[in-house]
């Protein structure tokens, strides 16, 4: 019997998370069984994604990368475009973004990403670790108008989420210059955050459902009342890479066993992603000083529009933009998607 490969599998969420690990054991139990035990995975976590970081640092480190998630933009690919996936309001709901995921932009995306890494890189697929964002804080926000004046911990210039904050007219918290403190442990960042709003030091936070909901069980956020707008204004996907010299180092059959269940599992992960979504909403609504703030199409389109000079910042990814636009949808879930947005 051949002997086994381990694969180092960077992780990108949090190692106690349950619902991801269960699906990410899964995962390694389907592909050890799919070959017979000649390929097995070594699951490796980190802080926010600090494993990523350090070996994507740089390009010669690629190669003590094995395989993967990781937030496109630890890659360094923006220059090609990939960034383009993290812009407000660039998808309309989780079915939109799978039909860019699936189709030919997608795969354009995945390309991007192995030319940075001079094919040192092959990108399979591209993920969730969280889904879309909504706006948390001690303002409810329905309308453009509910973000002017708003005190965030964020700066300006920083992402295209603070961008978008700050062209609707929020205000940092933080002096000019000034950066808000960073944490590896979610725990502190929860603390900081509670701080912040229980002493009107800030007023909306941008975080991804499942996200906030991960959060508040590691240790509440304590403020009453505490409003969770479905702004849906940017989604949080991670690609999956794998080291393209370990996968030309496979049996040609290995190899394919390999990505074709890297790209299932990809799919499978975006659909707990958006389950996860659904069922995190439903909770928040049955607690105490937790309110779910639903946004009309009508208002999504208004939002949607008030983040065009943040879309034309980069002249260059215009075209990308009105060619993801333009993308039909591809169901994403069997049975009825998650709530988004309240009828207009």
């Amino acid at each position: 019997m051949a002997k086994t490969r381990t694969i180092k599998w960077y992780v990108v969420h949090a190692r106690d998370y349950k619902e991801y690990n269960d699906q990410l054991r899964a995962f390694g139990a389907s592909l050890a069984e799919k070959t017979h035990g000649a390929l097995e995975i070594d699951f490796v976590y980190s802080h926010i994604g600090a494993g990523w970081r350090d070996a994507a640092a740089e390009r010669d480190g690629y190669a003590r990368v094995v395989a993967g998630e990781c937030d496109v933009s630890q890659l360094g690919v923006d220059t090609l475009g990939a960034k383009v996936i993290s812009l407000p309001y660039i998808f309309r709901n989780y079915d939109h973004a799978e039909a860019v995921w699936r189709g030919p932009i997608g795969k354009k995306l995945l390309e991007g990403i192995a030319t940075y890494s001079e094919h040192k890189l092959e990108a399979l697929a591209f993920s969730y670790s969280g889904g879309f964002r909504a706006l948390v804080g001690s303002r409810p926000v329905q309308r453009v108008e509910d973000v002017n004046g708003a005190k965030v911990m964020i700066d300006e210039g920083l992402s295209p989420d603070g961008d978008l904050l700050f062209e609707l007219g929020a205000v940092s918290a933080f002096e000019s210059g000034e950066r808000p403190p960073e944490s590896r442990h979610l725990g502190d960042t929860v603390k900081h955050v509670s701080d912040l709003l229980a002493s009107g030091g800030i007023e909306l936070f941008s975080v991804e459902i499942n996200g906030l909901a991960y959060a508040e069980q590691s240790g509440p956020i304590r403020h009453a009342p505490l409003y969770i707008s479905l702004t849906n204004h940017t989604m949080y996907a991670t690609s999956i890479v794998a080291n393209r010299a370990f996968l030309d180092s496979l049996d040609p059959d290995l190899r394919a066993i390999l990505i074709e269940e890297t790209r299932k599992f990809a799919v499978a992960e975006r659909q707990l992603s958006a389950l996860l979504a659904a069922r995190n909403l439903d909770a928040f609504e049955k607690l105490p000083g937790r309110t779910v703030v639903p946004v009309s199409e009508a208002s999504r389109r208004a939002f949607s529009e008030a983040a065009r000079p943040v879309l034309r910042k980069d002249a260059s990814l215009v075209a990308q933009i009105k060619e993801i636009h333009a993308a039909g949808e591809i169901p994403l879930l069997a049975t009825s998607a998650p709530r988004a947005h309240a009828p207009a």
